[in-house]
């Protein structure tokens, strides 16, 4: 398997193949025919001595090698396209690109603004569209692989292992604390373990979560259970709901201390550990080599990574 035997071209329509999931859109995209592109992934799968991509659930899923393969072509290919095609380069201060980035409404509220702030700095014309994950705590897979989204922003859980397709650049740390309202009749010096399972909590479901969230799975492993008072689908909505009540509530604390002053809340440190979670860029490697999403990413990772 020498580079020398294998036509270059044919590594344009893996990195296209990678891309689409489809045969008919790749075909589409580079100008070719159905029968010629299947032709060119025959030769691919000889060639590599493997089947590359299987069709399954009307996609052409890559094999493990194929997903071996996917980066390091894509990024070559982007290299030489930059180099042959100038016009391929992109222009962030002329370029009019829309973005689709996966971001739930703790991202949005703490970090997008930082974003946006710099996209308008250097490339006045790019547009930004956030798009809901179905679940807080894991990168919504499906949405990278499908070119619904172009990266995927969130505190995305340790132990949650995404598929090999995609690629991952933690950026900050960010941990979850404990909110009260500072005259709730519970309200310490500090939160120990019988009153932080005692008082009624607020629970954050995702519509695409089981009724146990992050939490509950956390607390599960370590023998205990919480009361919940109240389940509600957005993490934002939290602190102003533990200010008139006297639930408790358990969110990141970058959001918890946005809230804290003006508004009558007491963070806590939280009586049973809970890992902290990485705040990471996450992106499909069918799309590293895109020149427009590698500047994205490249400033997402300069504006917003930073200590907790």
């Amino acid at each position: 398997m020498k580079l020398s035997t294998l036509d270059l071209n044919l590594l344009v329509a893996f990195d296209m193949l990678a891309s689409e999931g489809s045969v008919t859109r790749a075909a589409t995209k580079l100008h070719v025919s159905q029968p010629a592109l299947s032709g060119a992934l025959s030769r691919l799968r000889t060639h590599f001595r493997d089947p590359l991509f299987v069709r399954q659930g009307g996609r052409m899923r890559p094999t493990a090698r194929a997903q071996q393969l996917a980066r390091p072509i894509a990024e070559a290919i982007a290299t030489l396209r930059e180099a042959i095609e100038p016009e391929a380069r992109f222009r962030a201060e002329t370029s009019t690109r829309a973005f689709a980035i996966a971001a739930n409404d703790y991202v949005e509220a703490v970090h997008v603004g930082r974003l946006l702030a710099a996209v308008q700095r250097v490339a006045p014309g790019v547009t930004v569209r956030t798009v809901r994950p179905p679940q807080a705590f894991r990168p919504p897979e499906d949405l990278l692989r499908d070119g619904v989204v172009d990266m995927a922003l969130g505190l995305f859980a340790p132990e949650i292992r995404p598929r090999a397709e995609l690629l991952a650049q933690p950026l900050a740390r960010d941990r979850i604390v404990a909110l009260l309202r500072a005259r709730h009749p519970k309200a310490g010096r500090r939160l120990d373990v019988k009153t932080f399972l005692a008082v009624p909590h607020i629970s954050v479901i995702y519509p695409g979560e089981a009724q146990a969230g992050f939490f509950d799975s956390v607390l599960a492993s370590r023998g205990l259970e919480r009361r919940v008072g109240l389940t509600v689908a957005n993490f934002t909505s939290v602190p102003a709901i533990v200010a008139d009540s006297d639930l408790l509530g358990l969110v990141p604390e970058r959001l918890a201390r946005a809230w804290e002053r003006g508004h009558g809340l007491r963070i806590y440190e939280l009586p049973v550990q809970v890992p902290e979670l990485p705040f990471t860029l996450v992106w499909h490697a069918s799309r590293q080599g895109d020149p427009a999403q590698r500047w994205m990413r490249e400033l997402a990772a300069r504006e917003l990574g930073s200590a907790p």
